[in-house]
């Protein structure tokens, strides 16, 4: 192969290439952004999170509103927990003197 062969050659391959290696750092964070969903499936910042990178990178609207809806389906399961947390029946009963404290003496 001549050296104009080789160099023509090694230019197409870059050429080539170059979309995907420009598309790469989209797929490091997405990879990152799955990561942090598989540690805290309950959490719905790393869903929003994704859905704006699905946003931000113009590809895949699918995605962008399962995202969403997956968003959507954690916060109103935290503000579920949140309520019954601070309904009367999950309180501890407050102390009673004489019952609970014993009383001092005068």
């Amino acid at each position: 192969m001549t050296h104009r062969l080789r160099v023509a050659f090694v230019a197409v391959v870059i050429a080539a290439l170059s979309p995907a290696l420009a598309a790469a750092p989209q797929y490091v964070e997405e990879a990152r952004l799955r990561a942090a969903i598989e540690a805290d499936p309950h959490a719905p910042a790393p869903h929003l999170a994704l859905a704006r990178h699905y946003l931000a990178v113009g590809i895949r609207p699918f995605d962008v509103d399962h995202e969403l809806e997956l968003t959507v389906e954690r916060i109103a399961l935290l503000r579920r927990g949140a309520a019954a947390s601070t309904s009367t029946d999950a309180r501890p009963a407050l102390p009673r003197a004489g019952r609970d404290v014993p009383m001092r003496g005068r």
